[in-house]
């Protein structure tokens, strides 16, 4: 039988989270992370700065950050900033998984196995209040124009670099 999760496992289960993702994974609080939301639906706008990669996205000049919902507990936040060249591309796309319940995750139980430790009280306590970010490795999308980036994100980006809905 495995051990109770306590506060011992939680470095453990974080780090087995990581191996088996193959990438570092941030969290966030749910509540946070719903609260960074400029609206609600299927693609909306997110408050960059208020979220684990925002001092990234900062410091890269992020111009908007898009999170869209492909499940009722998984999401995709793309982060959109000015591109690193000179290449025929405007800006470059960076894509986060996040999971809202982590439970639904494909592999979770996989993850809590290889941690030595069961779903109990106290492992859904310490999960369901966060959101589990998953970096991405770039894509083919990842370099675009603004015009491909606003029709991929119903996203208009003016000359000054503001955005606004259509």
């Amino acid at each position: 039988m495995s051990p109770k999760f306590d506060e011992e496992n939680k470095p453990k289960l974080h780090l087995i989270f990581e191996r088996i993702g193959g990438t570092r994974i941030l969290t966030m609080p749910l509540a946070d992370y719903q609260q960074a939301k400029l609206s609600t639906g299927q693609e909306t706008e997110i408050m960059i700065q208020d979220t684990p990669v925002g001092q990234v996205a900062k410091k890269a000049g992020a111009i908007i950050a898009v999170a869209e919902k492909v499940a009722e507990d998984y999401e995709v936040v793309s982060v959109i900033r000015p591109a690193d060249s000179s290449d025929a591309h405007d800006v470059d796309k960076d894509e986060y998984h996040v999971w809202t319940n982590i439970q639904y995750h494909p592999r979770f139980d996989e993850m809590v196995n290889k941690a030595s430790t069961h779903v109990d009280d106290d492992l859904i306590d310490y999960i369901s209040p966060q959101t589990f970010w998953f970096k991405q490795p770039p894509d083919s999308d990842h370099h675009m124009t603004y015009a491909q980036l606003s029709t991929r994100f119903k996203v208009v980006l003016n000359f000054e670099g503001t955005t606004s809905s259509t």
